[in-house]
């Protein structure tokens, strides 16, 4: 800095405007103009980042606003207005060809005339048999399925007292369960407390009832399609192969602290937190050392098979377009979850979190984007391995693979695992659509935007079939 002659003080009233921060008091006026500039910097950051908060809680709420529209869509069919039911849903389908329309509502149709729900024991109220029926059809009103598929997946339904299930659950799992499906029998079984509110998350907030059901239906589809035991063909061959390559990806994230692994759905981040536990959990079981093996053995196979239902249970629940996954799979996650990750691998007198952030969301060009995703890999990563599975879904999960791979199945007379330990457990609940409540979930729906922004080089429109 140049030498400056010593000033006189200026006016009381001039000193006064002078400006506080650390810089001006030790460095003099070049020094302040650096902090104001700092502070103009400090507050663009924040506004992105608010924006892209903002973004996002919209993009959550129209989700959820496409599901009321599609339990509009669903009351339509089962009063017989199928002609107002092809209409609403080719408005909300944007795309969707009348013929394919009218297709997905027949197929809804045939599949809850045949659908067995068995509750009565049980009182089974009107709306919550409508509300079962309306969710385990969402995955054919997303075009993933035909009711014909659907019914290989689900063929009854029974809802029965929570301390009668949980007592079962315990005397055949070792565990309290809620929620279970049997693959064989394509039967799900429900605690009636699970749908009248009466049971929690374990953070006190509302079960996710939605992907619970619609995990446990895709159970099936996962044996069927990710663990056949019998693969006809080389396309079935490989859709094994790469299953389990993409799981014990994520298995392997359980040996980081759960800060600085990939954030997962609720249910999976579970699972991670069960593996990372086995060592004492072995040491419960007073076996000798020499079965720890077989006993880590089995639980990551376990692990191996929730992780895929979860992931194509989010799959199901998309519109089938990468975007839509993405999106459903970081709702999933949970905002504060999303904040931990982000705070946790900023590296140590690094950029913070609110600056690397904001730079990503501002990069716009492919270049711009390279280069963020050099500076701060974390975010990029996270986009890669939901990418991961949207492509291994994309390929290997379309209705005729699931058809396809069900037929082994039955015709091999149904002989499936069945051992989901982790099944039935109380899942944490996703984000809901309403706007963060704290400046940790602010950053957290920020953060989901700057993941997201890394799907957009991906053309992820996938063409009607």
């Amino acid at each position: 800095m140049t030498e400056r002659a010593p000033q006189s003080p200026p006016p009381a009233e001039e000193q006064e405007a002078q400006p506080t921060t650390p810089e001006a008091s030790e460095n003099g006026p070049e020094a302040a103009e650096d902090g104001a500039e700092q502070g103009e910097t400090r507050d663009a950051d924040q506004e992105t980042v608010d924006e892209a908060a903002r973004s996002n809680t919209e993009k959550r709420a129209n989700r959820v606003e496409n599901r009321s529209k599609l339990k509009s869509i669903f009351k339509l069919i089962k009063n017989a207005e199928i002609d107002s039911a092809v209409a609403d849903y080719q408005e909300m389908a944007f795309g969707v060809p009348k013929e394919e329309a009218q297709k997905r509502i027949e197929s809804v149709r045939q599949f809850i005339n045949e659908l067995k729900i068995n509750g009565q024991e049980v009182g089974l109220s009107e709306d919550e048999f409508f509300s079962i029926q309306e969710i385990v059809c969402e995955p054919i009103l997303n075009g993933h399925m035909s009711g014909e598929t659907a019914k290989s997946m689900v063929k009854s339904i029974t809802v029965m007292k929570g301390d009668t299930l949980k007592q079962q659950s315990m005397a055949q799992n070792g565990y309290e369960g809620i929620m279970f499906c049997n693959p064989q029998t394509g039967e799900i079984i429900i605690a009636k407390e699970a749908l009248t509110g009466e049971y929690k998350a374990e953070d006190g907030s509302e079960l996710d009832i939605r992907h619970m059901i619609i995990h446990e239906m895709s159970h099936v589809a996962t044996e069927d399609v990710f663990l056949n035991k019998n693969p006809q063909n080389e396309q079935q061959k490989e859709a094994v192969v790469e299953a389990k390559k993409f799981s014990d990806e994520i298995i392997q994230l359980a040996q980081y602290s759960k800060g600085e692994r990939i954030p997962q759905s609720g249910h999976i981040e579970t699972v991670l937190d069960m593996l990372s536990n086995m060592p004492q959990d072995f040491q419960k079981t007073g076996k000798p050392p020499q079965e720890y093996e077989a006993f880590k053995q089995q639980r990551e196979s376990l692990a191996a098979k929730e992780i895929l239902t979860d992931y194509t249970a989010i799959y199901l629940k998309s519109n089938g377009e990468r975007q839509s996954f993405i999106g459903e799979y970081l709702s999933s996650v949970g905002l504060k979850r999303l904040n931990e990750y982000a705070s946790s691998n900023a590296t140590e007198g690094g950029t913070d979190t609110k600056t690397r952030v904001a730079e990503i969301l501002r990069a716009k060009t492919p270049e711009e984007k390279a280069e963020r995703s050099q500076q701060f890999p974390e975010f990029k990563q996270a986009s890669e391995m939901y990418n991961k599975f949207f492509d291994l879904a994309d390929k290997h999960l379309g209705d005729d693979k699931i058809k396809a791979a069900a037929q082994n199945r039955l015709q091999s007379g149904g002989e499936l695992d069945n051992e989901g330990i982790y099944d039935g457990g109380i899942p944490q609940s996703g984000s809901g659509p309403e706007a963060p409540k704290t400046q940790q979930e602010n950053m957290g729906a920020a953060v989901a935007g700057a993941i997201e922004s890394f799907a957009d080089e991906v053309n992820f429109t996938k063409p009607v079939e």
